[in-house]
């Protein structure tokens, strides 16, 4: 039997530089390290040097993908809009299911009162800061009251809504929608957020003379 040779060293694992991620990814942890120091230290103090540390970005990284403060935060304000609103919609539901899928009725409570803190916060902190009311001005209600607009004209031109002025309409459709999902203490007993959801979309929907296929006007 051949004599066994000396024992090989074990090659040393290879050292590169980590692996670079994705850059959803570095999206993704960029808006959350935002989020994050926006409730720690507040609008004025969130910096783009502190959203890459949180991040583990380089700041190089970070410029690359947001080139102001001011684009992080428009590009908070977004997100925050269409995990509210799935806008635009172009399913044929009709508009009673349409409404509380755009409006994502189905979030549970909780889950919408902790997303929705980040709007309490900007509204809390525009006072002292105008350009800050203005970004959530630009990419929040106004595109969202804008696309909604949209969505009931074409309800209008299909027929199947019968309104004399969409953005109108879109403008109260969103106050009865976001007033029944966040009002705090709700008018008479036993309305909980539930039933003042569903007392909203029916109003607005006779309102707006529904009618179904078959051209009859839903009462």
């Amino acid at each position: 039997m051949p004599e066994a040779g000396p024992p090989q060293p074990v090659a040393a694992a290879r050292r590169g530089r980590p692996r670079r991620l994705a850059p959803d990814d570095q999206r993704r942890r960029a808006l959350a390290a935002a989020r994050a120091l926006l409730d720690e230290v507040g609008y004025g103090a969130t910096t783009m040097d502190g959203v890459a540390r949180r991040a583990s970005l380089s700041k190089k990284t970070l410029y690359e993908i947001f080139a102001s403060k001011a684009q992080l935060m428009a590009a908070l304000v977004e997100e925050h809009r269409r995990s509210v609103l799935a806008l635009p919609h172009e399913d044929d539901d009709p508009p009673d299911v349409a409404i509380r899928r755009i409006f994502r009725v189905d979030t549970p409570e909780a889950e919408a009162l902790q997303r929705d803190g980040l709007i309490r916060l900007i509204v809390a902190e525009s006072g002292a800061f105008p350009e800050l009311r203005d970004i959530l001005l630009a990419h929040g209600p106004r595109v969202a009251h804008a696309d909604l607009a949209a969505w009931i004209a074409m309800q209008v031109e299909r027929g199947i809504l019968d309104v004399a002025d969409p953005r109108l309409a879109a403008g109260v459709l969103l106050d009865m929608m976001f007033g029944a999902m966040m009002q705090r203490a709700p008018h008479g007993e036993g309305l909980g957020r539930a039933a003042r959801i569903e007392a909203a979309i029916a109003i607005f929907v006779r309102g707006a003379g529904y009618r179904p296929a078959g051209g009859v006007q839903r009462r």
